[in-house]
């Protein structure tokens, strides 16, 4: 409308009338000295633009910056989490030096991490249980074994308070490295033995091991055994020791009950001890058949008449004179000869008896024995009818 001034609202910049007191855009009242030329108007409009916009560029660079370090950290965790992952696929294969260094990698990534750092710790304590067994190796070298299972059970001893994927394996390490050493001092051992006895308790260390190299042992011990056995049973055997090489072959096979040339050397050996009980049954029979045949004849015909003679001499008297031998088997003693007497016509006149001179007679030693009578003219013969004597 001609002759009407026109002015801008001071609070959003639209136009309105000069006597207008309210926006009829914004709505508010308008300042008493709003009224201005129209050629200023535009001045007032910008400046209230920028003002306008400031606010949502601040905004805008405050969320552009959020995400870009939202955007930063988020790759920072995903490489720590790989890193990670890393380092516990590694120390599951069982290299943990390897593994270290990538949680070493990550920590550098994330220094206050608790899973790392926890990780961290435990990992090193592993290597350093890991490396106290592996450096057994020297003193299995040097044939130290007390002192490197004293260095094993000590380990083990540590392992008693850990648990985890990793000392599990760990403990793997450990049970290999105990039976290095247990196969070691058993080869050093089986140079030295030399009685089948002292193989057994050599096999009994072995018996919870089955690895290649165990078995080689055990085979090593038993051909051991089998060869001293079979060595010194055939010994016994000659010697006639039945007993002595029955138990060396039980103990060989007590090592491996089945060996095939250790039960037919059993065998053999029981075999020729049956022969030999028989044999030895049947020699016995005949010396105590040998033994009454000799008490036999001990007691019943132990004295042998060697010589007799009978005479009258010239004083009147009639004699009777012998000799005896001791055909028994032991020394004899008290003999005494009995003899009947005989008239010219060989008529029974008495009987009667007399002891030898010595009293003790050696074995095959002879004795004499002599009577007379006197005044016996009718006296002509004399017959030796027995004997008495005492064993010694």
């Amino acid at each position: 409308m001609e002759g009407i001034e026109s002015m801008f609202c001071s609070h959003c910049g639209s136009e309105i009338q000069s006597q207008s007191k309210f926006c009829n855009q914004c709505g508010l009242e308008t300042s008493s000295s709003g009224k201005q030329p129209l050629a200023h108007a535009s001045p007032v409009r910008k400046s209230s633009n920028l003002l306008w916009l400031f606010p949502i560029n601040c905004l805008l660079l405050v969320v552009v910056a959020a995400a870009l370090l939202y955007h930063y950290h988020d790759q920072i965790d995903q490489e720590v989490a790989g890193l990670l992952e890393q380092a516990e696929a590694l120390a599951l294969s069982d290299q943990l030096s390897e593994s270290l260094k990538a949680l070493e990698a990550a920590l550098a990534k994330r220094p206050t991490h608790p899973t790392l750092l926890a990780s961290h710790s435990l990992l090193q304590d592993a290597i350093t249980l890991k490396r106290s067994v592996l450096a057994t190796s020297d003193q299995i070298k040097q044939q130290q074994f007390d002192e490197a299972m004293t260095v094993i059970d000590s380990v083990k001893k540590q392992m008693n308070t850990r648990s985890g994927p990793i000392y599990d394996q760990l403990l793997g390490t450990i049970n290999s490295r105990e039976e290095t050493i247990v196969i070691a001092r058993t080869n050093a051992e089986l140079m030295t033995i030399e009685t089948v006895k002292d193989l057994i308790p050599l096999l009994h260390h072995l018996r919870t091991y089955e690895s290649e190299e165990a078995k080689v042992v055990k085979a090593d011990i038993i051909n051991k055994a089998t060869g001293l056995a079979q060595a010194s049973a055939s010994q016994q055997l000659k010697s006639r020791d039945f007993s002595k090489a029955l138990t060396t072959v039980n103990e060989a096979l007590s090592l491996e009950k089945d060996h095939t040339e250790l039960i037919a050397l059993k065998a053999t050996i029981e075999k020729e001890k049956s022969a030999y009980e028989d044999a030895e049954q049947k020699r016995i029979q005949q010396a105590m058949e040998a033994a009454a045949q000799e008490d036999l004849l001990n007691r019943t015909h132990a004295v042998e008449l060697v010589e007799l003679e009978v005479y009258n001499d010239n004083y009147g008297y009639f004699h009777v004179e012998g000799t005896v031998k001791n055909v028994a088997t032991r020394p004899l003693s008290t003999i005494l000869v009995f003899y009947d007497l005989y008239d010219e016509w060989g008529n029974y006149l008495r009987e009667d008896s007399v002891y030898v001179s010595p009293y003790y007679v050696e074995v095959g030693g002879t004795a004499t024995f002599s009577s007379q009578y006197y005044n016996y003219q009718y006296m002509e013969r004399a017959n030796v009818t027995s004997f008495e004597w005492v064993l010694n």
